[in-house]
């Protein structure tokens, strides 16, 4: 528009120092990482005392949902973080979908439901003693479905109130009547059973939200600094030790018309750590993780029982042993996959092709389609192809980080 003023830039630190914030406030920097030498590429070096005497100021970072790239700017963060709200017993959230789910059968809904969730996670990244990310996020959103004359509408907030409920309830009212295939069509849900106070959290034996940032990345520290010995012991030059650690907690509230009130919480933990080694002339490289780093449906249990003295040794050997192998011939071999090549493999293929919203054809002009549609034509019939292929579907393997109780 012309005559607009030129956007203010956010403030940022330079080397220079700290720019004067909007209306005279200060900024405050986090710890005092200007007395830590940098490198060329900009990270910073961290020996394990620079880590402790900072140790507190990460802990304040992490308590703040604070990341290293926002440190400085405590307006960024605040507007980019949302704290987690625990929903399993919150009368609030329970009159919010309630409110939710009475606008919707008033606007004329046949069918409604709600699913109000609250999330937070909890990065870290370390290579040797570097520290490149540490950084805790949380949201809080809710969105309503609506089924009217055949059709669905959607609508969704990160407001959290009654009043907010039933506006966004008839929203998706009125979406689902400028639906091209309302009035066209019948739609009639399979029955499902109504679950009236349904609550379930995913086993774990440690809650990753009882320790700090600090104790993650100190266990990170002490991880890494033993592969890096393992490979000096060995006599290996270019041994590098990672570590990239993610604690995810989420908790989701579905309400249904039908009369079902479920709350479940998740817990997760994933990501990688390892060794890694680079050849003289950098033009290969191995990389390993260790058999015992676990991942899926964990808490602080994951890292807490870790052999880093014994792991370190072997993951340096096996990243040597990747490094210096031979590219194979070209030709056809039987291959041995494991857990991550079958689940990559399956994510790229299978698991696409079985979403909903696929199936039905509502992601036609997005997503896109499936080649297992439509569902009442190949259901018990299709085939993947090798008859010894058998895959399937359950959300009650112990660990599995898809593991649930009510889907």
């Amino acid at each position: 528009m012309a005559g607009a003023p030129e956007p203010r830039p956010l403030p940022r630190h330079t080397a220079a120092g700290p720019q004067p914030l909007p209306g005279g406030a200060r900024s405050h920097s986090v710890g005092r990482f200007e007395k830590h030498p940098r490198r060329e590429d900009g990270y910073m070096t961290w020996s394990r005392r620079d880590f402790v005497r900072t140790g507190s100021a990460f802990a304040a970072a992490g308590l703040f949902g604070l990341d290293s790239t926002l440190l400085a700017d405590p307006l960024e963060a605040a507007r980019r973080y949302r704290p987690f709200r625990p929903l399993l017993q919150d009368p609030d959230v329970r009159a919010v979908a309630m409110a939710a789910l009475d606008a919707a059968r008033s606007a004329g809904a046949r069918y409604a439901d709600v699913r109000v969730a609250s999330g937070a996670s909890r990065r870290t990244i370390v290579q040797n003693t570097q520290v490149f990310t540490q950084l805790i996020s949380g949201s809080l959103n809710f969105g309503v479905r609506v089924l009217v004359d055949g059709a669905w509408g959607f609508a969704s907030s990160t407001i959290v109130t009654e009043e907010e409920a039933a506006r966004v309830a008839q929203v998706a009212v009125r979406q689902s009547s400028l639906n091209p295939w309302g009035g066209t069509r019948t739609l009639e849900l399979a029955p499902a059973p109504v679950v009236a106070d349904g609550q379930w959290e995913t086993p774990i034996d440690l809650d990753p939200w009882n320790y700090t940032i600090q104790d993650q990345l100190e266990l990170q520290i002490a991880a890494n600094e033993a592969v890096m010995n393992a490979g000096e012991a060995m006599g290996v030059p270019g041994v590098t030790g990672f570590s990239d650690f993610l604690f995810g907690k989420n908790d989701v509230v579905f309400a249904s018309s039908e009369g079902s009130y479920i709350a479940q919480r998740f817990h997760g933990f994933g990501n990688s750590y390892g060794a890694q080694v680079i050849s003289e002339d950098r033009m290969n490289f191995g990389s390993s993780s260790p058999e015992s780093f676990k991942t899926g449906g964990y808490g602080w249990e994951a890292i807490d029982g870790i052999p880093f003295a014994a792991d370190a040794e072997q993951a340096v050997e096996d990243a040597i042993m990747m490094m210096n192998a031979r590219e194979p011939d070209v030709g056809r071999y039987d291959l041995v996959l494991d857990s991550a090549a079958v689940s990559a493999a399956f994510n790229a293929s299978i698991v696409p092709a079985l979403e909903f919203d696929r199936v039905l054809g509502y992601e036609m002009h997005a997503g896109g389609t499936s080649y297992l549609s439509p569902p009442e034509e190949v259901l018990g019939q299709y085939s993947f192809n090798n008859p010894k292929l058998n895959v399937r579907a359950t959300g009650a393997a112990p660990r599995a980080g898809g593991m649930y109780r009510w889907d």
